[in-house]
């Protein structure tokens, strides 16, 4: 489309791009423009007769517009109109947008974390953490925060990975690794023990190579199966090389 130009009224296309253009917007502080597009869109939607949340979704971004610009009001309506269509509609995914988007994050998390949307999940798992975290509770608050590190980062959501650490930063952790599965969740004893294991090594081996127990063999290589999501010693070298 060139610059300057809006697209035709009353096609579905020009809402599902004002809804577009308004998170855009939202995502770039200009919450003022991002409303006139959202409500623009909400009005489209409304004379089109379309409820459905997951099409008709303009709300989710109207809500961080509306806090943006201090109208908590009309932020919290907006919140609980979207949860009540999303509660009817019945499906997971916009189920667990408008738990959190409401402020109901524990039970947005449940509804996520069986399902495909890790960037989601990751938005509900930070905004839980920082929650906690305004509470007072900081060392609760680093489990979900840490969780929602690890899934930004492999999502490749860049500025919610930024936000996470700020957050993980304000809770005190002082994370090393953002990853928690994978071979850079592994820590430095680890992935000693895993790559010996990879070469064929035994327990007893490993330990007397490294002058440790051999239950600390088998701890490290317990932890080291779980992070990389294997059960199988021939599964190691691998995930290792990965």
């Amino acid at each position: 489309m060139a610059a300057g130009r809006e697209p035709p009224e009353g096609w579905t296309q020009t809402l599902t791009f004002r809804q577009a253009r308004g998170a855009l917007r939202v995502a770039q502080h200009r919450p003022e423009e991002a409303l006139a597009d959202l409500l623009a869109a909400g009005e489209g939607w409304q004379a089109l007769g379309v409820t459905n949340p997951a099409v008709a979704s303009w709300r989710t971004a109207a809500v961080a517009a509306y806090r943006a610009l201090g109208q908590h009001d009309e932020a919290a309506a907006l919140a609980g109109e979207q949860l009540a269509l999303a509660r009817k509609a019945g499906r997971p995914l916009t189920l667990g947008i408008a738990l959190r988007v409401h402020g109901d994050l524990a039970e947005a998390i449940g509804v996520l974390e069986p399902g495909p949307a890790r960037y989601e999940l990751a938005l509900a798992l930070a905004d839980h953490g920082a929650s906690l975290r305004r509470c007072g509770q900081r060392t609760r608050a680093r489990e979900p925060l840490l969780r929602a590190l690890d899934l930004a980062e492999r999502t490749g959501a860049a500025g919610l990975a930024a936000e996470v650490k700020r957050e993980l930063l304000a809770a005190g952790a002082r994370p090393r690794r953002a990853a928690l599965t994978g071979p850079d969740a592994l820590t430095a004893g680890e992935r000693r023990v895993a790559a010996l294991a990879a070469e064929g090594a035994s327990n007893r081996q490993i330990a007397e190579h490294l002058f440790i127990t051999q239950a600390t063999v088998e701890t490290h290589l317990r932890h080291a199966f779980r992070k990389l999501g294997i059960t199988s010693r021939a599964d190691l070298p691998t995930c290792l090389d990965a």
